[in-house]
Protein backbone atom coordinates (compact mmCIF):
# COMPACT_ATOMS: atom_id res chain seq x y z
CA UNK A 1 0.00 0.00 0.00
CA UNK A 2 3.00 2.43 0.36
CA UNK A 3 4.12 2.08 -2.83
CA UNK A 4 0.88 3.29 -4.52
CA UNK A 5 0.76 5.94 -2.05
CA UNK A 6 4.55 6.60 -2.96
CA UNK A 7 3.43 6.82 -7.14
CA UNK A 8 0.87 9.78 -6.08
CA UNK A 9 1.34 13.42 -6.46
CA UNK A 10 2.26 14.77 -3.26
CA UNK A 11 -0.80 16.96 -3.24
CA UNK A 12 -2.81 14.01 -3.93
CA UNK A 13 -1.02 12.28 -0.90
CA UNK A 14 -3.05 13.88 2.31
CA UNK A 15 -6.39 13.34 1.05
CA UNK A 16 -5.12 9.20 -0.22
CA UNK A 17 -3.75 8.86 2.81
CA UNK A 18 -7.16 9.91 4.85
CA UNK A 19 -9.30 8.11 3.01
CA UNK A 20 -6.84 5.09 3.45
CA UNK A 21 -7.11 5.40 6.95
CA UNK A 22 -10.60 5.08 7.10
CA UNK A 23 -11.26 2.71 4.27
CA UNK A 24 -12.85 -0.84 5.48
CA UNK A 25 -10.65 -3.04 2.66
CA UNK A 26 -12.29 -5.66 1.61
CA UNK A 27 -12.12 -9.47 3.40
CA UNK A 28 -10.03 -10.55 1.11
CA UNK A 29 -7.00 -7.99 0.83
CA UNK A 30 -4.09 -8.59 3.21
CA UNK A 31 -3.82 -5.37 5.66
CA UNK A 32 -0.56 -4.79 7.16
CA UNK A 33 -0.03 -4.14 10.45
CA UNK A 34 -3.44 -3.22 11.93
CA UNK A 35 -6.17 -5.69 11.95
CA UNK A 36 -9.10 -4.33 10.33
CA UNK A 37 -7.75 -0.92 9.23
CA UNK A 38 -6.13 2.33 11.49
CA UNK A 39 -9.75 3.75 12.04
CA UNK A 40 -11.34 0.70 13.04
CA UNK A 41 -8.77 -0.66 14.99
CA UNK A 42 -8.25 3.02 17.54
CA UNK A 43 -12.41 3.46 17.27
CA UNK A 44 -12.95 -0.56 18.55
CA UNK A 45 -10.11 -1.55 20.46
CA UNK A 46 -7.45 1.32 21.59
CA UNK A 47 -10.24 4.03 22.42
CA UNK A 48 -13.15 2.47 22.35
CA UNK A 49 -13.95 3.05 26.02
CA UNK A 50 -14.09 7.10 25.48
CA UNK A 51 -17.63 6.62 23.91
CA UNK A 52 -19.09 5.73 27.06
CA UNK A 53 -16.51 7.62 29.75
CA UNK A 54 -16.89 11.20 28.24
CA UNK A 55 -20.32 11.22 28.65
CA UNK A 56 -20.18 9.48 32.22
CA UNK A 57 -18.06 12.12 33.35
CA UNK A 58 -20.32 14.76 32.49
CA UNK A 59 -23.02 13.21 34.16
CA UNK A 60 -23.36 13.64 37.79
CA UNK A 61 -21.64 11.42 40.47
CA UNK A 62 -25.10 9.42 42.00
CA UNK A 63 -24.58 5.49 40.48
CA UNK A 64 -26.49 4.83 38.89
CA UNK A 65 -29.36 7.64 39.04
CA UNK A 66 -27.14 10.38 37.34
CA UNK A 67 -26.71 8.51 34.57
CA UNK A 68 -28.53 5.18 34.48
CA UNK A 69 -29.19 4.55 30.75
CA UNK A 70 -25.94 4.83 29.79
CA UNK A 71 -25.12 2.16 33.06
CA UNK A 72 -28.49 0.41 31.08
CA UNK A 73 -26.17 0.76 28.06
CA UNK A 74 -23.29 -1.30 29.36
CA UNK A 75 -24.87 -3.39 30.54
CA UNK A 76 -26.81 -4.68 27.71
CA UNK A 77 -23.47 -4.25 25.67
CA UNK A 78 -22.42 -6.90 28.34
CA UNK A 79 -24.89 -9.18 28.04
CA UNK A 80 -24.84 -8.76 24.33
CA UNK A 81 -21.51 -9.38 23.42
CA UNK A 82 -21.63 -13.08 25.39
CA UNK A 83 -23.43 -14.36 22.48
CA UNK A 84 -21.98 -13.22 19.59
CA UNK A 85 -19.71 -16.49 19.71
CA UNK A 86 -22.68 -18.80 19.06
CA UNK A 87 -22.97 -18.38 15.80
CA UNK A 88 -19.84 -19.50 14.84
CA UNK A 89 -20.04 -22.67 17.23
CA UNK A 90 -23.49 -23.98 15.94
CA UNK A 91 -23.81 -22.92 12.93
CA UNK A 92 -21.02 -23.82 11.21
CA UNK A 93 -20.31 -27.63 11.05
CA UNK A 94 -16.65 -27.42 10.77
CA UNK A 95 -16.15 -25.98 14.47
CA UNK A 96 -19.27 -27.71 15.39
CA UNK A 97 -17.78 -31.09 14.46
CA UNK A 98 -14.16 -30.10 15.99
CA UNK A 99 -15.57 -29.45 19.37
CA UNK A 100 -19.05 -31.72 19.16
CA UNK A 101 -18.86 -32.70 22.88
CA UNK A 102 -18.26 -29.33 24.90
CA UNK A 103 -20.74 -27.80 22.66
CA UNK A 104 -22.95 -30.32 23.63
CA UNK A 105 -22.19 -31.27 27.04
CA UNK A 106 -20.89 -28.04 28.75
CA UNK A 107 -24.12 -26.13 28.63
CA UNK A 108 -26.40 -28.88 29.49
CA UNK A 109 -23.95 -29.28 32.76
CA UNK A 110 -24.06 -25.59 33.87
CA UNK A 111 -28.05 -25.66 32.80
CA UNK A 112 -28.51 -28.15 35.02
CA UNK A 113 -26.45 -26.90 37.75
CA UNK A 114 -28.74 -23.40 36.87
CA UNK A 115 -31.53 -25.14 37.49
CA UNK A 116 -30.41 -27.17 40.89
CA UNK A 117 -29.82 -23.62 41.91
CA UNK A 118 -32.73 -23.41 44.70
CA UNK A 119 -31.83 -27.10 45.73
CA UNK A 120 -28.06 -26.08 46.21
CA UNK A 121 -28.90 -23.18 48.71
CA UNK A 122 -31.13 -24.92 50.69
CA UNK A 123 -28.58 -28.30 50.83
CA UNK A 124 -27.30 -29.45 53.75
CA UNK A 125 -25.01 -32.52 53.71
CA UNK A 126 -24.98 -34.42 57.08
CA UNK A 127 -21.56 -34.42 59.18
CA UNK A 128 -21.67 -37.95 59.67
CA UNK A 129 -21.53 -38.09 55.91
CA UNK A 130 -18.54 -36.36 55.19
CA UNK A 131 -16.59 -38.43 58.00
CA UNK A 132 -14.11 -40.53 56.56
CA UNK A 133 -12.30 -42.90 58.43
CA UNK A 134 -10.37 -41.07 61.55
CA UNK A 135 -11.27 -37.75 60.07
CA UNK A 136 -14.61 -36.21 61.15
CA UNK A 137 -16.42 -33.46 60.14
CA UNK A 138 -17.62 -30.49 62.62
CA UNK A 139 -20.76 -31.58 64.09
CA UNK A 140 -22.63 -29.03 62.05
CA UNK A 141 -24.01 -30.31 58.79
CA UNK A 142 -22.25 -28.34 55.52
CA UNK A 143 -24.55 -26.15 53.96
CA UNK A 144 -23.80 -25.57 50.24
CA UNK A 145 -25.10 -22.11 49.39
CA UNK A 146 -21.10 -21.20 50.16
CA UNK A 147 -20.46 -23.33 47.75
CA UNK A 148 -22.99 -21.46 44.90
CA UNK A 149 -21.66 -17.81 46.48
CA UNK A 150 -18.11 -19.10 46.05
CA UNK A 151 -19.35 -20.17 42.29
CA UNK A 152 -20.37 -16.38 41.88
CA UNK A 153 -17.40 -14.83 43.08
CA UNK A 154 -15.06 -16.88 40.85
CA UNK A 155 -16.89 -15.75 37.90
CA UNK A 156 -16.18 -12.20 39.10
CA UNK A 157 -12.51 -12.65 39.26
CA UNK A 158 -12.13 -14.84 36.33
CA UNK A 159 -14.17 -11.70 34.20
CA UNK A 160 -11.59 -9.37 35.05
CA UNK A 161 -8.95 -11.60 34.27
CA UNK A 162 -10.84 -12.40 30.53
CA UNK A 163 -11.49 -8.62 30.23
CA UNK A 164 -7.61 -8.41 30.23
CA UNK A 165 -6.95 -11.71 28.28
CA UNK A 166 -8.49 -10.55 25.43
CA UNK A 167 -6.49 -6.68 25.61
CA UNK A 168 -3.44 -9.12 25.47
CA UNK A 169 -4.66 -11.06 22.59
CA UNK A 170 -5.26 -7.87 20.76
CA UNK A 171 -1.65 -6.92 21.44
CA UNK A 172 -0.34 -10.35 20.56
CA UNK A 173 -2.05 -10.16 16.90
CA UNK A 174 -0.35 -6.78 16.62
CA UNK A 175 2.75 -8.28 17.30
CA UNK A 176 2.19 -11.28 14.83
CA UNK A 177 1.48 -8.96 12.07
CA UNK A 178 4.91 -6.91 13.12
CA UNK A 179 7.19 -9.99 12.86
CA UNK A 180 6.00 -10.49 9.12
CA UNK A 181 6.78 -6.71 8.55
CA UNK A 182 10.12 -6.29 10.35
CA UNK A 183 11.21 -10.07 10.32
CA UNK A 184 11.95 -10.26 14.13
CA UNK A 185 11.05 -12.25 16.62
CA UNK A 186 8.74 -9.38 18.36
CA UNK A 187 8.41 -8.28 22.19
CA UNK A 188 8.10 -11.47 24.34
CA UNK A 189 4.59 -12.34 25.02
CA UNK A 190 5.38 -12.13 29.22
CA UNK A 191 6.34 -8.45 28.32
CA UNK A 192 2.73 -7.70 27.30
CA UNK A 193 0.79 -9.87 29.85
CA UNK A 194 3.08 -7.86 32.65
CA UNK A 195 2.17 -3.99 31.17
CA UNK A 196 -1.69 -5.23 30.61
CA UNK A 197 -2.04 -6.80 34.00
CA UNK A 198 0.44 -4.33 36.24
CA UNK A 199 -2.30 -2.24 37.74
CA UNK A 200 -4.05 -4.61 39.02
CA UNK A 201 -2.45 -4.47 42.45
CA UNK A 202 -2.58 -0.96 42.38
CA UNK A 203 -6.19 -0.39 41.54
CA UNK A 204 -6.78 -2.89 44.22
CA UNK A 205 -5.09 -1.12 47.03
CA UNK A 206 -5.72 2.15 46.22
CA UNK A 207 -9.40 1.95 45.03
CA UNK A 208 -10.73 -0.82 46.68
CA UNK A 209 -10.48 0.63 50.02
CA UNK A 210 -11.79 4.12 48.88
CA UNK A 211 -14.89 2.76 47.32
CA UNK A 212 -15.77 -0.18 49.83
CA UNK A 213 -19.22 0.53 50.60
CA UNK A 214 -20.32 0.92 47.20
CA UNK A 215 -18.80 -2.54 45.68
CA UNK A 216 -19.87 -4.70 48.25
CA UNK A 217 -23.59 -3.03 47.69
CA UNK A 218 -22.72 -4.20 43.81
CA UNK A 219 -21.26 -7.24 44.88
CA UNK A 220 -23.57 -8.25 47.97
CA UNK A 221 -24.39 -11.51 46.70
CA UNK A 222 -20.88 -12.34 47.08
CA UNK A 223 -20.17 -10.06 50.37
CA UNK A 224 -18.93 -13.17 52.36
CA UNK A 225 -15.39 -13.29 49.67
CA UNK A 226 -15.57 -9.40 49.02
CA UNK A 227 -15.80 -7.76 52.38
CA UNK A 228 -13.03 -9.71 54.37
CA UNK A 229 -10.44 -8.84 51.27
CA UNK A 230 -11.78 -5.15 51.58
CA UNK A 231 -10.86 -4.94 54.83
CA UNK A 232 -7.37 -6.66 54.62
CA UNK A 233 -6.55 -4.07 51.74
CA UNK A 234 -7.68 -1.06 53.71
CA UNK A 235 -5.50 -2.61 56.59
CA UNK A 236 -2.06 -3.19 54.25
CA UNK A 237 -2.65 -0.01 52.27
CA UNK A 238 0.11 2.02 53.33
CA UNK A 239 2.20 -0.85 52.44
CA UNK A 240 0.65 -2.20 48.96
CA UNK A 241 -0.09 0.82 47.51
CA UNK A 242 3.71 1.67 47.39
CA UNK A 243 4.61 -1.72 45.83
CA UNK A 244 2.04 -1.85 43.18
CA UNK A 245 3.26 1.56 42.07
CA UNK A 246 6.38 -0.14 41.32
CA UNK A 247 5.01 -2.37 39.96
CA UNK A 248 2.83 -0.49 37.80
CA UNK A 249 6.38 1.60 37.14
CA UNK A 250 8.45 -1.54 35.89
CA UNK A 251 5.63 -2.96 33.72
CA UNK A 252 5.62 0.61 32.05
CA UNK A 253 9.27 0.93 31.49
CA UNK A 254 9.71 -2.71 30.24
CA UNK A 255 7.42 -2.25 27.57
CA UNK A 256 8.71 0.40 26.59
CA UNK A 257 12.11 -0.40 26.22
CA UNK A 258 11.12 -4.06 24.37
CA UNK A 259 9.28 -2.22 21.96
CA UNK A 260 12.13 0.20 21.37
CA UNK A 261 14.76 -2.54 21.18
CA UNK A 262 12.48 -4.95 19.23
CA UNK A 263 10.55 -2.41 16.97
CA UNK A 264 12.39 0.98 17.18
CA UNK A 265 8.46 2.58 17.80
CA UNK A 266 7.93 1.21 14.25
CA UNK A 267 4.94 -1.13 15.35
CA UNK A 268 2.00 1.82 15.21
CA UNK A 269 -0.58 -0.57 16.07
CA UNK A 270 0.66 -1.96 19.43
CA UNK A 271 1.95 1.72 20.69
CA UNK A 272 -1.54 2.98 19.88
CA UNK A 273 -3.32 -0.21 21.87
CA UNK A 274 -0.72 0.42 25.15
CA UNK A 275 -1.33 3.98 25.00
CA UNK A 276 -4.95 3.26 25.21
CA UNK A 277 -4.90 0.90 27.88
CA UNK A 278 -2.57 3.09 29.70
CA UNK A 279 -5.02 6.26 29.86
CA UNK A 280 -7.58 4.06 30.71
CA UNK A 281 -5.84 2.47 33.58
CA UNK A 282 -4.77 5.94 34.53
CA UNK A 283 -8.52 6.89 34.74
CA UNK A 284 -8.88 4.40 37.73
CA UNK A 285 -7.15 6.89 39.96
CA UNK A 286 -7.79 10.32 37.99
CA UNK A 287 -11.71 9.90 37.72
CA UNK A 288 -14.82 8.43 39.73
CA UNK A 289 -13.81 4.70 39.28
CA UNK A 290 -16.62 3.48 39.42
CA UNK A 291 -17.73 4.86 35.62
CA UNK A 292 -14.10 4.39 34.73
CA UNK A 293 -14.58 0.43 35.44
CA UNK A 294 -17.97 0.65 33.37
CA UNK A 295 -16.06 1.92 30.33
CA UNK A 296 -13.44 -0.72 31.10
CA UNK A 297 -16.62 -2.88 30.92
CA UNK A 298 -18.11 -1.23 27.75
CA UNK A 299 -15.14 -1.50 25.62
CA UNK A 300 -14.37 -5.12 26.22
CA UNK A 301 -17.69 -6.13 24.83
CA UNK A 302 -17.01 -3.41 21.76
CA UNK A 303 -13.64 -4.73 21.00
CA UNK A 304 -15.48 -8.32 21.30
CA UNK A 305 -18.36 -8.02 18.70
CA UNK A 306 -15.66 -6.06 16.32
CA UNK A 307 -13.01 -8.62 16.55
CA UNK A 308 -16.17 -11.64 16.25
CA UNK A 309 -17.30 -9.58 13.32
CA UNK A 310 -13.98 -9.01 11.41
CA UNK A 311 -12.28 -12.70 12.21
CA UNK A 312 -16.34 -14.07 9.87
CA UNK A 313 -16.09 -11.82 7.70
CA UNK A 314 -12.87 -13.07 6.32
CA UNK A 315 -13.53 -16.75 7.63
CA UNK A 316 -16.59 -16.37 5.42
CA UNK A 317 -15.46 -14.68 2.57
CA UNK A 318 -13.87 -17.81 0.89
CA UNK A 319 -16.37 -20.13 -0.82
CA UNK A 320 -16.52 -23.41 1.27
CA UNK A 321 -18.65 -26.76 0.15
CA UNK A 322 -20.57 -27.25 1.53
CA UNK A 323 -21.48 -23.55 2.60
CA UNK A 324 -21.75 -23.14 6.19
CA UNK A 325 -25.41 -22.29 7.54
CA UNK A 326 -23.62 -19.07 9.26
CA UNK A 327 -22.14 -17.67 6.04
CA UNK A 328 -25.25 -17.98 4.20
CA UNK A 329 -26.53 -15.92 7.26
CA UNK A 330 -23.70 -13.31 6.93
CA UNK A 331 -24.24 -12.65 3.19
CA UNK A 332 -25.94 -9.66 4.24
CA UNK A 333 -23.76 -9.11 7.32
CA UNK A 334 -25.38 -5.27 8.45
CA UNK A 335 -28.91 -6.68 8.52
CA UNK A 336 -28.11 -10.11 10.29
CA UNK A 337 -25.50 -8.56 12.82
CA UNK A 338 -27.73 -5.53 13.37
CA UNK A 339 -30.91 -7.79 14.18
CA UNK A 340 -28.88 -10.15 16.00
CA UNK A 341 -27.78 -6.96 17.81
CA UNK A 342 -31.32 -5.51 18.45
CA UNK A 343 -32.78 -8.82 19.41
CA UNK A 344 -30.46 -9.18 22.12
CA UNK A 345 -30.28 -5.91 23.26
CA UNK A 346 -34.03 -5.82 23.58
CA UNK A 347 -34.44 -9.05 25.51
CA UNK A 348 -31.81 -7.47 28.26
CA UNK A 349 -33.66 -4.25 28.50
CA UNK A 350 -37.35 -6.25 28.53
CA UNK A 351 -35.70 -8.29 31.63
CA UNK A 352 -33.78 -5.34 33.02
CA UNK A 353 -36.78 -3.10 33.26
CA UNK A 354 -40.26 -3.71 31.65
CA UNK A 355 -42.09 -0.55 32.05
CA UNK A 356 -42.85 -0.30 35.73
CA UNK A 357 -41.95 -3.51 36.68
CA UNK A 358 -38.16 -4.91 37.17
CA UNK A 359 -37.42 -8.14 36.89
CA UNK A 360 -34.25 -7.75 38.71
CA UNK A 361 -34.88 -5.90 41.94
CA UNK A 362 -38.62 -8.30 41.89
CA UNK A 363 -39.75 -9.20 45.65
CA UNK A 364 -42.70 -11.02 45.25
CA UNK A 365 -42.39 -12.70 42.36
CA UNK A 366 -40.98 -16.26 42.61
CA UNK A 367 -40.22 -19.30 40.71
CA UNK A 368 -40.38 -22.17 43.10
CA UNK A 369 -38.39 -20.56 45.92
CA UNK A 370 -36.11 -18.07 44.36
CA UNK A 371 -36.69 -14.60 43.24
CA UNK A 372 -37.46 -13.70 39.72
CA UNK A 373 -34.91 -10.83 40.16
CA UNK A 374 -32.60 -13.92 41.99
CA UNK A 375 -33.19 -16.04 38.77
CA UNK A 376 -32.01 -13.15 36.31
CA UNK A 377 -29.01 -13.06 38.40
CA UNK A 378 -28.11 -16.26 38.52
CA UNK A 379 -29.05 -16.87 34.78
CA UNK A 380 -26.52 -13.73 33.77
CA UNK A 381 -24.13 -16.04 35.87
CA UNK A 382 -24.67 -18.74 33.76
CA UNK A 383 -24.03 -16.77 30.67
CA UNK A 384 -21.09 -15.51 31.88
CA UNK A 385 -19.18 -19.10 32.77
CA UNK A 386 -20.64 -19.98 29.28
CA UNK A 387 -18.79 -17.38 27.95
CA UNK A 388 -16.05 -17.98 29.46
CA UNK A 389 -15.43 -21.53 28.84
CA UNK A 390 -16.04 -21.47 24.95
CA UNK A 391 -13.85 -18.65 24.36
CA UNK A 392 -11.02 -20.53 26.75
CA UNK A 393 -10.38 -22.63 23.33
CA UNK A 394 -12.21 -21.24 20.76
CA UNK A 395 -10.59 -17.75 20.29
CA UNK A 396 -6.67 -18.62 21.12
CA UNK A 397 -4.65 -16.47 18.91
CA UNK A 398 -2.30 -18.83 18.68
CA UNK A 399 -4.09 -21.45 16.77
CA UNK A 400 -3.44 -21.82 13.93
CA UNK A 401 -7.67 -22.71 12.30
CA UNK A 402 -7.08 -18.65 14.02
CA UNK A 403 -4.75 -17.33 12.33
CA UNK A 404 -5.66 -17.80 8.67
CA UNK A 405 -9.09 -15.76 9.44
CA UNK A 406 -7.38 -12.97 11.26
Amino acid sequence: MSDVIDSIPVGQRSATGIREWFRVPPATERVRWWHVSPAIDMAAYHFSWLWILVPLLLAGPSFPGDYFPLYVAVLTFGFVHRHYTLGYAYLDAEVFARHRARFIWVPVVLGAMLLATPFLLRARIPAEALTIGAFRWPDDAFRLKPAVTAVIFAAGVWNIWHTLAQKYGILRIYTAKGRVELGNSGVPGWVDRLFVMSWLPLVASYVGPRFSEVIIHEFKVADDFVAPILTGLTAAQHVLVPISVAITAFATLTFVAFEWRENRFRNRPRLSMALGLFALWSGFVVFEPIKVYLAFAFSHGIEYMVFVWAFQRRRYSVPRDPQPRMARILEHPWLAYSLYTLALGGIYVFLYDWGDFKFSQATNVRVGTVKIGRWVFYWGVFQSLLHFYFDGFLWKTRNASMTQSL
